[in-house]
């Protein structure tokens, strides 16, 4: 069996394994009992929305793209596989042990599982990816996605910047005090993976290096789905606070994560069907609009 097809089997097993994981997680059986606060609860049973609504028909879609040999799944199986390690190593090491109850314990096979399937997607996903001669991107879209990647960072830096000020100042918000672990792991992640690899690809997409703007474009769209993650995670916790969610502020998340959708569409897009450069190695051309033929 080729990485392809090895991809989207992976791809479908990992879709599926989602779904039992949302089937047993607090948001439906709840058979699964985290040992968390319950605002942190609240929190990853807008998560499992997401999981089960876009994510696993992200993973089947790359699955079923991947064994026809479509040119975008790779990127799909890419963005869905990143979110789910990110997301299930919050689980296994954002939980309170010592301080709820719960049995989420017996549950590690399962998530380290689905963090193991998931990282053999990424770098099966990833050398399907690599293997095809970059592609010449339009200038407009290479230096607007390098400045979004560099936007998402700042903010996200800042944020965060702040929020840990805020306990070194000795005035940490309720959440931190409820559940400290998962505040410091999604600081670690972000600060230590997501932050810095954004920062790179955006310095790559600038100096016109072969398949930065293909690795820009994995990364904007497991950002973008990470970031409909926190959107979903945020209704949740303030319908649970509210006992319901205000129409316009469910519209507007609602229109954010379409227009984070399309964004990702138009970006796979010109991943996959733009001019490629005939040689796979040194500097990017510049963008002249003229279709290159691949290399032999």
């Amino acid at each position: 069996m080729n990485e392809r097809r090895m991809m989207s089997g992976a791809a479908a097993i990992l879709a599926a394994l989602v779904v039992v994981s949302v089937v047993l997680g607090p948001l439906m059986t709840g058979s699964i009992v985290f040992r968390m606060s319950e605002n942190a609860i609240d929190q990853y049973r807008g998560s499992e929305v997401i999981s089960l609504v876009l994510i696993a028909p992200v993973l089947l879609g790359a699955a079923v793209l991947g064994w026809r040999a479509h040119a975008s799944a790779p990127y799909l199986a890419l963005a869905g596989a990143l979110f789910c390690v990110y997301t299930y190593v919050t689980v296994i090491a954002g939980q309170e042990y010592r301080s709820y109850d719960g049995n989420v314990e017996r549950s590690f096979p399962l998530f380290a599982g689905m963090i193991a399937v998931g990282v053999v997607i990424v770098v099966l996903a990833g050398r399907q990816i690599a293997i095809r001669p970059a592609v010449i991107p339009p200038d407009r879209a290479r230096n607007t996605l390098a400045g979004g990647l560099l936007a998402m960072s700042g903010l996200v830096g800042i944020a965060w910047a702040g929020q840990i000020l805020q306990v070194y100042r000795g005035t940490p918000s309720t959440g931190y005090s409820n559940s400290p672990a998962i505040f410091w792991l999604i600081k670690l992640l972000d600060y230590g993976f997501v932050i810095p690899v954004a920062i790179l690809i955006a310095a790559g997409l600038w100096q016109r290096r072969p398949h930065a703007f293909e690795a820009g474009t994995a990364l904007a769209c497991f950002a973008s789905l990470l970031a409909i993650g926190i959107g979903a995670m945020i209704v949740s916790t303030t319908a649970a606070d509210q006992g319901s969610l205000p129409i316009a502020y469910a519209a507007g998340l609602i229109l954010a994560a379409a227009a984070l959708l399309l964004i990702a569409a138009r970006l796979i897009a010109l991943a996959t069907a733009g001019p490629r450069h005939p040689e796979t190695k040194g500097r990017m051309a510049p963008s002249t609009g003229v279709t290159h033929k691949r290399a032999a």
